[in-house]
């Protein structure tokens, strides 16, 4: 968890304010750890990319 109200992101979300930058390294630390790769603007275009996360598993491979 980010440790951020639900009160807070849901004002973010709804345009009545704006976020302070701690809230935001908060709520960007929380998706990367949860897997979520935030794609800046530059390169690729603005978007996300979920993690491929393998608990004690080896990834398949192809011979």
């Amino acid at each position: 968890m980010a440790g951020v109200s639900r009160s807070t992101i849901k004002d973010f979300e709804c345009n009545r304010h704006a976020i302070h930058r701690a809230t935001e390294a908060l709520l960007i630390r929380a998706f990367e750890e949860g897997g979520v790769r935030l794609i800046p603007a530059q390169g690729e275009g603005p978007g996300v990319r979920l993690s491929c996360r393998y608990d004690n598993a080896q990834p398949n491979t192809i011979n």
